[in-house]
């Protein structure tokens, strides 16, 4: 990558970040469109009360492990690559004991993870025992572990994870329902009907409690034991300082790349806090009109409970998100701190941050 245009994917990465540290920083914690009317509509609307830092910090360690396995450690390890242009055998020789090190104990931790999971697909026996095999294989090269056994280990963790169902963040499956369950509100005659919604509703807030947030997926864990594994083999190639700048070069690529797609993702979790916000207004409405039916306190009470755990778990990710969208601001400004002070970029954010402003107002 060119000097001239790896300045300008960085430019491009950092105001990204930048714009996602500002829009969960303003993002209003108590937004609501419309009131609720009617009995039904008295449902609590207060926000959950606040996450406090000492919560935030309990929560760090997936937070921590989602920006090593991003990005953080591809930083660090570029910048020994280029460094070990200059060292001698005995440095190179520390730095392929780290790798071989790391990668022992990711594979181990995640194949653990593996074992650990609840699975309901139809292929779960197979599946679990190749997880058990995948596993047994890691252990029994702790001691000896070379480039072929990390190859083939690679290799069949990647045959896990496209074994693996599919499976869609539980903000995004919580959003899909709720939104089935307003939908089937609005349009609720009978007494069952109103009594099958509140059901529904249940579900949401067991969907939303239900995961960590900031877990990472399988296919991540697999690209860094990936590239932990060809940090690995570049230095014990004996390969020229140019080669392992390259290398290094290929690092900070792909730690900007994973930090783009998780700013994205972040947004798009936003989004989803703020539509099921909406969903639950509508829905008060909606019950607000039937106030007098049998089953008004239920269905309130399930609109109070799904409320009360959106409203903890946008909390959680709002000030999360927060704290990791800064330190991912600073890696990127460490590569090259003088490309964030342009012009550009400035009058963008300051744009940005009004439109914020103008929601709020609305």
């Amino acid at each position: 990558m060119s000097s001239e245009n790896r300045k300008k994917v960085l430019l491009g990465f950092g105001a990204l970040v930048v714009i996602l540290v500002a829009a969960i920083a303003l993002w209003p914690p108590n937004f609501r469109k419309e009131d609720a009317s009617g009995a039904i509509g008295e449902v609590q609307k207060h926000r959950a009360p606040q996450i406090t830092q000492k919560d935030v910090v309990l929560g760090n360690e997936s937070v921590k492990h989602r920006q090593k396995v991003l990005y953080a450690d591809f930083l660090a390890d570029a910048a020994k690559l280029k460094a070990l242009g200059h060292a001698d055998a005995a440095a190179l020789a520390d730095f392929d004991k780290e790798m071989y090190s790391r990668w022992i104990a990711v594979a181990e931790e995640v194949l653990a993870d593996e074992q650990a999971a609840a699975r309901t697909s139809a292929n779960r026996k197979t599946l679990d025992a190749e997880i058990a095999e995948a596993a047994n294989f890691v252990r029994s090269r702790e001691a000896n572990l070379n480039d072929e056994d990390m190859a083939l280990a690679n290799k069949k963790l990647a045959h896990i994870a496209q074994e693996e169902m599919a499976s869609r963040s539980v903000v995004s499956l919580a959003d899909e329902q709720l939104a089935a369950a307003v939908d089937k509100l609005a349009s609720a005659k009978l007494e069952d009907e109103y009594l099958a919604v509140a059901k529904q509703l249940e579900a949401v807030n067991h969907e939303l409690k239900s995961e960590e947030l900031f877990a990472i997926s399988l296919a991540d864990e697999i690209e860094y034991l990936q590239e932990t594994a060809m940090n690995a083999r570049i230095v014990t190639a004996n390969v020229s300082e140019e080669q392992l700048f390259q290398r290094s070069e290929q690092l900070d690529a792909r730690a900007m790349k994973n930090i783009e797609e998780q700013v994205l993702a972040d947004e798009q979790m936003a989004a989803k806090f703020r539509d099921m916000d909406d969903q639950i207004a509508r829905a008060q409405r909606i019950a607000g009109a039937q106030a007098a039916m049998a089953s008004s306190s239920l269905l309130a009470r399930s609109l109070n409970d799904t409320q009360q755990a959106l409203n903890a778990r946008d909390n959680e990710f709002r000030a999360r998100a927060n704290a990791a969208a800064t330190d991912e601001l600073m890696a990127v400004r460490a590569l090259d701190s003088k490309l964030y002070h342009t012009e550009q970029l400035q009058h963008r954010l300051a744009d940005f941050e009004l439109q914020v402003a103008h929601r709020q107002a609305q």
